[in-house]
């Protein structure tokens, strides 16, 4: 965990690189405002997406859809705006699981 809080300026450049791939990637595929469930930005939402973006070089044709049917989905709602010191709603591996990949997959 300290690494990341004082990192190099090597691995300050790569969270940079895959912040910005991302981001890009989120724009491209899901269009504008894609982190919003409401009238702000959704926290919990943007940590689910961004960490599927940014786990994931290849983006699927079909990631689109996947998110729609996601962000419509009760159960995944009900995640992305309860509170986190619920430890159900933060323990679910439903937040991570948006691009249809384990969380363990690796970059």
């Amino acid at each position: 965990m300290n690494q990341h809080r004082s990192p190099s300026k090597k691995l300050a450049a790569v969270y940079r690189r895959t912040f910005i791939r991302a981001a890009e990637n989120i724009n491209k595929h899901l269009g504008p405002k894609p982190l919003r469930l409401g009238a702000g930005l959704n926290v919990a939402l943007f940590d689910a997406v961004f960490t599927a973006f940014a786990r994931h070089d290849k983006i699927p044709t079909v990631v689109k859809r996947r998110y729609d049917k996601l962000i419509a989905d009760p159960d995944f709602k009900s995640l992305v705006t309860a509170t986190t010191t619920e430890p159900s709603s933060v323990a679910s591996g439903s937040r991570w699981q948006m691009l249809g990949y384990s969380v363990r997959s690796s970059q």
